[in-house]
Order: C-alpha cells, then sequence, then structure tokens
C-alpha cells in the first residue's frame, strides 16, 4: 500500500523493501518454530502437548523468549511503518477535510502501535506468570486488536471509495448531503479552482470570449475508485476518455500526486472553469481541441522543478506538454491528449532591473504585456510583435521583432534563461554559466528543459509609425520591386520593418495586397516608405502609435480559435522568384474559396544579414555562412469548419511545393526553416545544418541524458537523428 501511495522518491522504494524482509524475518522463523514446539510428537495427544505447554513445570521456554524478541520486533516495525511516510505528508498542501482524514487513518493505527507494544509487555510476564493461561489470553486480544487495526487501516481508502461509489447515489444519502451542503459547495469549488491572475492579452487572456464550451472528456467512475479521487455530486467526473500514456489509473495517480504536491489550486482537472478557460485560450482551434489530463498551472520555478521531478520520477511514464502562450497552431505543439500540460501563463510576471537596461520575464508572459510594462518608461525590447504571443516561445525558435533590424533575432538580446532540467534543477545559462546551453536555447526550442525566465537587454524607445497599406493585386509588380529593393544592401535602413501579404478572404469574396510599414523612429510617413505609399491604395491604417497598441494591432489582424495551418520557406530576395511564389499563389486560390471562412495567405518577410548575421554565432540557427538578402515565406491560412482540414492541408503543401521547386530552378532556394513559423511536419531544426544540429545533441546529452524532453514530450520540434542530417 505504501509503494502505491508514497512512490516519490528512490529512497521510499528502499524502506519499503527493508521493512518487507524486516516483516519476513520476524515471521517466517514462527512456523518451524511452532512446528517443533508447538505440535505434538510422535506418540503425544493433543490433549497432553496442551496440558504441558500450561504447565509451569514445562521444560521448554524457547516459544516465550523468541515471542519477546517478536514481539520487541514489531513494534519497532509498526513505528517504522508508522512514521515512514511522516516526511512525505508533511510536504503535501491538503484542505482541512483532508488533513482530518489522514488524522483519523494515522490516529487508528496508532491504536495497533499501543497494543503491539501491551503485547510485548504481556509476553515478558510470560516468563514469570504462575498462571500462563491468563496472560496467554490477555496477549491473545492484544494481538487480535493489533491485527484487526491494520486491516481496517489497510482498507480505509478503498472503503472510502466504496461507499461513495456504491452508495452516494441513495436517495437519503443525496438528500441529507444537499440539505447538510445548501448552495455554498458549487460556489467554493469553483473558487478554489480559478486561476491566479494572467496577464491581459488577445488569446492568451482567460478572459476573451470563446466559442461554445466544449464537450470536455471527463474521468470514469472506475478510475476514480482505482485511484482514491475524492469528489461530489456537483463536481463529479464523468465520462469514457482512455488515457494514451500510462492508464487511466496512472495519469489520474499522477494528476492526484501533482495536486497534493503543489497544492489543488494550480492542478486543473477537467470540468473545472479553470480547465475550461486554459484550452480555450490557445491560438488554434486544433490545439484547443486536446483534452490533457490535467493542467499544472506553476507560479514559481520551484513549481515547475517540483512538477519535472515528480514527472521524470523513475516509473512515470506520464507524457507532458509545455505551454508558454500557446500560439503554435498545429495539435499537439504545446498540449497533449490524456497527459499533463505545464501551462506557463502563470509565470507572467515582468520585472525591471534597477538600471533599467534589463526586464526579467517570466516564460508565460506575453509580449503585450512586456511593453505595457515598458511603453510608459519610454524603452522596449527587441520582441515579438503580436499580442498573446508567449515570450518563451518565440524566444527560444529565434524571434523576429519589428526592431530585428537594429538588435538581430530576439535570442540574440536575451542575456540569461533561467531553465528548469530533466532532474529538477533550476540552473541558469548566459555568457559565463553553462554557455553551450545559452547557444543551444537559442533556436533550440523544447529540447533541454523547462525555461521559466528570459532577461532582456532593453533601450530607449519612443513612439512608433506604423499600419497597414492595402493595394489591389493589379499593383503586384511594383510592390515586389519596392519589396526587394528595400530587402537589398544599398537601401537598407534599420529603423524600416514590413511585411508584404497576398491574401484572399473567402468571407469578403476579395484578394488583396496588403503591405505592414513600420518605422521604429517618430516619424511619419518616412521617405524610405516612398514607393509603397505611392501606389494607389485601397484603404491606408498608418499612424504614430506605441507597442502596445501595435501588438494588439498586428494581433488583430489573425482570427483567434479559427483553424490554422502554417507552412514556410526562405527565399534568396529576388524580384524573378518572389514574382513566381505570387503567380503559385494566385493560381491556388480558385482550389480554396469552396472553404468556409478561409484566409489564404502567403506572406513575405524580409531577412537581411542585418538580422541573421548580427549574432549568427552566438546562436543555434545555422546562419552564419548566409551573406545573401533573405525572405522568409509563410502560408498563413485560417478557416472555420474540420472537414475542411484535409483539402486545406492538400492545397497548402501543393502550393509551397511548387514555390520551392521554382525558386530551385531559379538558384534562390534556400533550405533553412524559421522555426516559430514551421508546419508540424517540417523539420527546422534539421535546416539548421550538421555543425549545429550535433552542438545542439552534445548539450542535450549533457543536460538531458535520457533525453526526456525527446520523448517524454513530444510536443514541439525535435533534434534530428544522424540519419537526417
Amino acid at each position: 500500500m505504501y509503494r502505491e501511495l508514497f512512490e516519490v522518491r528512490r529512497w521510499m522504494y528502499g524502506a519499503v523493501w527493508i521493512g518487507l524482509i524486516f516483516s519476513f524475518a520476524i515471521y517466517f522463523p514462527s512456523i518451524p518454530l511452532s512446528a517443533i514446539y508447538e505440535a505434538p510428537k510422535p506418540g503425544q495427544s493433543w490433549e497432553e502437548l496442551l496440558l504441558s505447554l500450561a504447565s509451569s513445570e514445562s521444560s521448554s521456554h524457547a516459544l516465550v523468549y523468541w515471542g519477546i524478541v517478536q514481539g520487541t520486533s514489531s513494534v519497532v516495525l509498526d513505528l517504522y511503518i508508522f512514521i515512514l511516510p511522516l516526511p512525505t505528508l508533511s510536504k503535501l498542501h491538503l484542505p482541512m477535510g483532508k488533513k482530518l482524514q489522514l488524522l483519523a487513518l494515522f490516529g487508528t493505527a496508532l491504536l495497533g502501535v499501543a497494543a503491539s507494544v501491551a503485547a510485548l509487555v504481556f509476553r515478558v510476564r510470560l516468563l514469570y506468570s504462575e498462571d500462563s493461561t491468563w496472560e496467554q489470553a490477555r496477549l491473545a486480544i492484544c494481538v487480535v486488536v493489533e491485527n484487526n487495526v491494520a486491516i481496517i487501516v489497510g482498507c480505509m481508502p478503498i472503503i472510502a471509495n466504496f461507499m461513495r461509489l456504491h452508495m452516494a447515489e441513495l436517495s437519503i444519502i443525496r438528500s441529507m448531503r444537499t440539505k447538510l451542503r445548501g448552495s455554498s459547495n458549487n460556489h467554493s469549488y469553483e473558487s478554489s479552482k480559478v486561476m491566479p491572475s494572467l496577464p491581459n492579452g488577445t488569446f492568451g487572456s482567460p478572459n476573451m470570449p470563446r466559442r461554445p464550451p466544449h464537450q470536455y472528456y471527463e474521468l470514469t467512475d472506475s478510475v476514480l475508485m482505482q485511484t482514491q479521487i475524492t469528489v461530489t455530486d456537483e463536481d463529479r467526473l464523468r465520462g469514457t476518455n482512455k488515457y494514451p500514456n500510462q492508464g487511466d489509473a496512472g495519469i489520474v495517480r499522477t494528476c492526484l500526486a501533482l495536486s497534493a504536491l503543489l497544492g489543488e489550486r494550480k492542478v486543473a482537472v477537467p470540468g473545472s472553469s479553470t480547465y475550461n478557460l486554459s484550452l480555450d485560450s490557445y491560438f488554434s482551434a486544433q490545439q484547443s481541441a486536446i483534452h490533457p489530463a490535467c493542467i499544472v498551472s506553476p507560479e514559481t520555478a520551484q513549481d515547475v522543478s517540483a512538477t519535472v521531478a515528480w514527472l521524470t520520477t523513475k516509473g512515470n511514464s506520464c507524457h507532458f506538454a509545455v505551454r508558454s502562450g500557446g500560439h503554435t497552431s498545429w495539435a499537439g505543439a504545446s498540449n497533449i491528449a490524456g497527459g499533463v500540460v505545464i501551462d506557463l501563463r502563470t509565470l507572467g510576471t515582468v520585472e525591471l532591473s534597477a538600471d533599467k537596461s534589463t526586464v526579467l520575464v517570466g516564460a508565460g508572459a506575453t509580449w503585450d504585456a512586456v511593453y505595457a510594462k515598458l511603453d510608459p518608461l519610454g524603452l522596449s525590447v527587441n520582441g515579438g510583435r503580436a499580442a498573446g504571443v508567449g515570450v518563451g516561445g518565440l524566444t527560444l525558435g529565434g524571434g523576429i521583432s519589428y526592431f530585428s533590424p537594429r538588435y538581430g533575432w530576439t535570442c540574440d538580446v536575451v542575456s540569461n534563461f533561467q531553465v528548469v532540467l530533466a532532474d529538477g534543477r533550476i540552473v541558469d545559462a548566459n555568457a559565463t554559466s553553462n554557455p553551450d546551453l545559452f547557444v543551444a536555447l537559442k533556436g533550440g526550442n523544447n529540447n533541454f528543459g523547462i525555461v521559466t525566465r528570459i532577461d532582456l537587454a532593453t533601450f530607449e524607445q519612443g513612439l512608433i509609425w506604423a499600419g497597414t497599406v492595402y493595394n489591389a493585386l493589379s499593383s503586384v509588380d511594383d510592390i515586389i520591386a519596392e519589396f526587394v529593393k528595400l530587402n537589398s544592401r544599398d537601401a537598407y535602413d534599420e529603423y524600416a520593418s514590413f511585411i508584404t501579404t497576398f491574401g484572399y478572404s473567402q468571407a469578403q469574396g476579395m484578394a488583396v495586397i496588403s503591405n505592414q510599414l513600420e518605422y521604429t523612429k517618430e516619424v511619419e510617413n518616412p521617405p524610405i516608405y516612398k514607393g509603397y505609399l505611392s501606389q494607389p491604395s485601397l484603404r491606408n491604417t498608418a499612424q504614430l502609435m506605441n507597442m502596445t497598441t501595435l501588438a494588439k494591432a498586428t494581433a488583430a489582424l489573425q482570427p483567434v480559435n479559427a483553424r490554422a495551418l502554417y507552412r514556410v520557406s526562405t527565399l534568396v530576395s529576388t524580384a524573378a522568384v518572389l514574382k513566381a511564389a505570387f503567380n503559385h499563389w494566385n493560381a491556388s486560390v480558385p482550389a480554396i474559396t469552396s472553404v468556409s471562412n478561409i484566409v489564404w495567405a502567403l506572406v513575405l518577410e524580409p531577412l537581411p544579414p542585418a538580422i541573421y548575421a548580427r549574432s549568427a554565432r552566438y546562436n543555434a540557427l545555422g546562419l552564419a555562412d548566409r551573406t545573401e538578402p533573405l525572405v522568409v515565406v509563410l502560408l498563413s491560412t485560417t478557416w472555420s469548419d474540420a472537414r475542411d482540414d484535409q483539402h486545406v492541408a492538400e492545397a497548402a503543401n501543393a502550393l509551397m511545393d511548387a514555390v520551392n521547386q521554382e525558386a530551385r530552378q531559379l538558384g534562390a532556394f534556400d533550405p533553412y526553416v524559421y522555426l516559430d513559423y514551421a508546419g508540424q511536419h517540417q523539420d527546422p531544426i534539421a535546416s539548421y545544418g550538421a555543425e549545429s544540429v550535433n552542438r545542439l545533441r552534445q548539450v542535450r546529452q549533457r543536460v538531458d541524458p535520457k533525453e526526456v524532453f525527446t520523448f517524454q514530450v513530444p510536443g514541439g520540434y525535435k533534434i534530428p537523428d544522424d540519419k537526417y542530417v
């Protein structure tokens, strides 16, 4: 029973086996001794034997002496069993009701210890008693009490579940419970499950309106009985879902253990409001549709450490996922069916250093929360462009910012990562401490541990001129020419950040070119954009704004909780290959016009050497050998009906395959795959090249030799095997 309830650390296994061996050594010798001294000898009747044993003249006290040894050992063993779980129990965060239940359980066990001590006293008195029958009777009473207490204590948990499962539905029980509880129970239950406050964001916030509630799976009654979960009528967890990785009993036991370890409010179960809000706050419908067994919301790095240490305990095979903002669109990227999700959004602190040169950001914060902290101070960071995107996920994939022309990738301005490793250790990774891990995390995704805090360099920043200019498709040649010119070395302006998109909207029944133009100085209509602004436009939204407003405006360009799919490639920045990409996109539109509410967008983002080469030897992205201006080409599409999933995926693959094939023919294809935009079946880390991949493997071998974050965390993008590089 102790192995079932308290298998928290390896020492517990050893302690339990020591107790079992000790018990065997105490009680097994009683069998041969009883056969020798308490069985009739040849020719002796049972009556003669009993008279002999009852007589004070009996020549042998061997069994009495052995009984004293056995009784003494039994007292020691009872105390050992009683004390063994106390260190574990002392660390559990239990409500008062559970504490009283444990007190009752161990209080009953103390009666057994008292009976064991009394039995030892009577065994000693047998040596000197003139009426051994009387002493043996009292001894027998103590032994019976001791055995019955052991049976009662051992059966208490399953009896409680039996009563709850089979007796709780009796009308008389339900009536009494309703009268005793009144209507306050539902309120208290929901209150206890509310997630700690989260930063306001777009899809990252639990306060945003969502689609109609899902029919989430819930836990079966058979599982509840096996795992001793406590339920009430109001929050009884029902359903038929099967867990894929540890069995029903194993995964629920894991969630219960995490709840006891961290406290109930940090572990959300199916059916609770926290659980539902967490699922609905994912960016894509595919991610929201996955149902984990429970969701852990850590509030400190120590909470993450305790969670990882438990999930990686020997014998625990539970798969888990790690979520920052939840923006990656494909199913299972940061969610997991029937496993444990570690939702880092409760690690959303944003703290400025005393000299204001560095901002310390929890990995679960969103970029709009960071900007909201820094904008009033006239500061900013080289961070993500859209509200709701998580700081952790974007940074570990590289990260492109509106400030990247000045500062490079987002990961390049990180001064320190705080990381929880697979063994639960909390370490810093920076230029002097774990420098190999520091480099590996800059593009290495989730292969090394869970990043809980990221320290970023700040800089002075005022208002930004930004907005979107919409043009007709007939302007495509002029727009592409302007894009290539601004992405060249000659016309490069480190304050200019721009994105050109060819987009079709089924709901609006039209296709346009949209140009997101940003200039990170307080300059309206900057001359660098004269070529864009001189084109006839359908609409122009450009104005001065701060980064918080801009991040929210950027996020508003994409629908939330729609079905979503990304595919990404990298091309050399030439007019010929970009016009070819446009032609393939334009030709693909008729194939998807029947898809309900589809937005079919081919996005061009400049990637000049000033961005990728600035710190290329100090990150894992593998671009140190490039010299030409590049373009990240992203197919970004959203739609509403799951029945269109296969059709959309096939159309997306066909389009990007055609773009890549012609780019190769034109000598303008680059193998680099930007991780933050990658599709589910793309392999961005392999695109970093053999040298970078080999370094990543070496770092993984040092910090995660058992490859916990490779196999026990199936989401994200993994370091490829030798045969793939």
